[in-house]
C-alpha cells in the first residue's frame, strides 16, 4: 500500500503492483508519498479497510480478466517451468512443483494447483481454500470485493501503466510526472510463459470466465470500452 497525502494505493496482486510501487518510490524521493510499504512487506497487499485511510481517495491497478487469471496461475504454481514445445496450448501446465502456499488460518497451508475445470467452476476445489475465500472460480470479484472497488475514484490499467500512473499523480497536484519512468533494474525477474490469451482459453471458456465474475466484467468494460 502506498499512502499519499490526498490517495492511497492498494495493491492488488498480479496487477503489475511491483512496478507501480517502484515508480511511487521515484514520487516518494520528490516528495509526494507519506509511506509506502515495501516490496518484501507481506503487509503490501493489506486491504483498505486494514489502515486508517478512509478520508484519501482510493486508487487501484487493473488489468483485463484473462490476464489477470493467468497470471495469478502461474504465480500460485510455484513458477510455472513450461514445455517448449506445449508452452501453454492448450493449458497444459508442466509445473516444478504440484502445490502452492497460501496464509489460511494464521498459517500456511500447501494447497494443490488448480486446474483449469476447477478455475472455471466445471470441478470443485480444496475445501480448505473455499471454505475461507470461497468459490475458486470467483477469486477475481473477490479481489475487487475485498478493495472496495465500488469506492475506487482512480484506476491503473496494467496495459497502460505510466501513462495511466502519469495521469493519476498529476491529477493530485503532483507536477513532475514527466519524470517518472518503468524501472529498469528490479529485483524480481519476471514470469516466463506464453501470454497469449488463445493458447490458454477458447472463447467459450472467456464468456464462462466472465460470466463467473461480473463485477471484474463491469470494471473492465468501464475502463477499457
Amino acid at each position: 500500500m502506498v499512502i499519499g497525502e490526498r490517495f492511497v494505493w492498494g495493491h492488488i496482486p498480479r496487477t503489475g503492483g511491483d512496478i507501480t510501487s517502484m515508480m511511487f518510490e521515484q514520487c516518494f524521493k520528490m516528495g509526494m508519498i507519506n509511506s509506502r510499504d515495501s516490496i518484501a512487506d507481506t503487509h503490501k497487499h493489506d486491504h483498505f479497510s486494514l489502515r486508517n485511510v478512509e478520508d484519501r481517495e482510493k486508487v487501484l491497478n487493473i488489468r483485463r480478466l484473462p490476464s489477470f487469471v493467468m497470471s495469478w496461475m502461474v504465480m500460485m504454481s510455484g513458477k510455472l517451468r513450461f514445455s517448449d514445445s506445449l508452452c501453454f496450448s492448450g493449458g497444459v501446465f508442466i509445473p516444478d512443483r504440484p502445490v502452492f502456499e497460501k496464509h489460511i488460518g494464521g498459517k500456511f497451508v500447501c494447497l494443490p494447483v488448480p486446474t483449469k475445470e476447477q478455475l472455471l467452476g466445471d470441478l470443485e476445489y480444496d475445501k480448505r481454500f473455499t471454505s475461507v475465500y470461497g468459490p475458486l472460480h470467483s477469486f477475481p470479484d473477490l479481489y475487487l470485493t475485498l478493495f472496495e472497488a465500488e469506492t475506487v475514484c482512480k484506476w491503473i490499467r496494467t496495459e497502460y501503466l505510466l501513462n495511466d500512473f502519469k495521469a493519476m499523480i498529476e491529477s493530485f497536484g503532483f507536477m513532475e510526472a514527466n519524470k517518472i519512468v518503468i524501472p529498469s533494474n528490479t529485483s524480481k525477474k519476471p514470469m516466463n510463459y506464453d501470454h497469449r490469451i488463445e493458447q490458454f482459453f477458447t472463447q467459450k471458456e472467456l464468456e464462462r470466465l466472465y460470466a463467473n465474475n461480473p463485477f471484474w466484467l463491469s470494471v473492465e468494460e468501464r475502463l477499457f470500452n
